[in-house]
């Protein structure tokens, strides 16, 4: 059930737009991480210094393991309180081979995603959050697929 779960997601990410359908491949040329972050500066206007140095210092990952260390740092962002910063995490996991996604398993909540994919707002970030879940695994997921 859970590999159909993954599965699912991951259509479900590719018809959206949101990742390849491919999990192992990279993913697919698209506005970079520093256009990306170039608009969030400018919407940001001086708030989250911090975020944004630490963003602006990370590389444009080019093999698994540097995605490893990029969806490490994404993931803590997502659902940020300031709209720009969570906006900018989601893509930058969205976008991230599956194989980085699976490695970081430890650093994902269950319930803190379960809770997200129960937030009408946050419907249009479903196909992420559903295979965020599926991999955090734990009782939520376990009663979610069920």
């Amino acid at each position: 059930m859970r590999r159909w779960l993954v599965a699912l997601a991951l259509a479900a990410m590719a018809v959206a737009g949101t990742a390849n359908a491919c999990p192992a491949c990279l993913p697919a040329p698209g506005p970079s991480a520093s256009e990306r972050l170039a608009e969030a500066q400018a919407a940001l206007s001086g708030r989250q210094d911090a975020w944004l140095a630490a963003a602006r210092a990370r590389a444009e990952p080019v093999d698994v393991a540097q995605w490893r260390d990029h969806v490490a740092f994404h993931l803590d962002y997502l659902e940020h309180p300031e709209p720009r910063i969570a906006d900018f995490a989601y893509v930058e996991v969205a976008r991230a081979p599956y194989e980085a996604m699976l490695a970081r398993r430890a650093m994902l909540d269950s319930a803190r995603i379960a809770a997200w994919l129960d937030d009408a707002r946050l419907v249009h970030r479903a196909p992420l959050y559903t295979l965020l879940l599926a991999i955090a695994g734990g009782p939520a997921a376990t009663a979610r697929i069920d």
